[in-house]
């Protein structure tokens, strides 16, 4: 299987809150010289900013807030998991404090402005405000079904989906800042050995 590179490293996830006109995150696991990154894109001129921080081996994920900050779901060089935030989308970077999620595992910000963020091997997900860069947990950790890796909010957030590609479906979830209860899956249209790392909703 080919790698995709993009213009500073292998791409493994992106986010945005207007991708037609405004700014684009992008996750790269791994950078061209070596440690992953987060990479800064528009449409229009394509990606010009790449973002490093020195504690970084690779990136999983990455989360875009309103106000223009971001955070990096990363690992470092021992396997372990930390956040990393960047005001502005700028800068080097600083590790988030008081961050207690165990394994790496996707990002997402709710209409409240809390930080979701899934811990994968333990199949927990944990509720996060601030972290910019003190994090306060404001729920969890909940349990998760599957291998739960990359998940996302409705617009209400009121729905949380997850691609589980142990059971090669999606799974949702009620979901509240403090409790999350499992609803249903569907695999409609999904055929052996078609993994599901990563679901969306539209609207976001």
């Amino acid at each position: 299987m080919a790698v995709i590179w993009g213009p500073f490293g292998q791409p493994s996830d992106a986010a945005s809150s207007d991708a037609q006109h405004g700014k684009i995150v992008v996750a790269n696991v791994s950078g061209k010289s070596g440690a992953g990154s987060v990479s800064v894109c528009t449409l229009a001129h394509g990606c010009t900013t790449n973002l490093r921080n020195s504690n970084i081996y690779e990136v999983d994920a990455v989360a875009l807030a309103n106000s223009g900050d971001c955070w990096a779901s990363a690992r470092d060089i021992a396997g372990s998991a930390l956040l990393i935030y960047f005001r502005g989308c700028t800068g080097s970077g600083r590790t988030a404090t008081h961050f207690q999620k165990v394994y790496p595992g996707g990002l997402d910000i709710d209409k409240n402005g809390n930080l979701i963020s899934i811990s994968e091997f333990d199949k927990r997900l944990y509720v996060y405000h601030g972290c910019n860069p003190s994090c306060r947990l404001v729920g969890g950790p909940f349990a998760l079904q599957g291998t739960p890796f990359y998940g996302h909010v409705n617009k209400p957030s009121t729905l949380f989906a997850v691609g589980d590609p142990e059971h090669e479906q999606v799974d949702m979830y009620s979901y509240a800042p403090s409790s999350i209860t499992y609803k249903y899956s569907f695999d409609e249209g999904l055929g052996p050995s078609n993994d599901v790392e990563g679901v969306a909703f539209n609207p976001r």
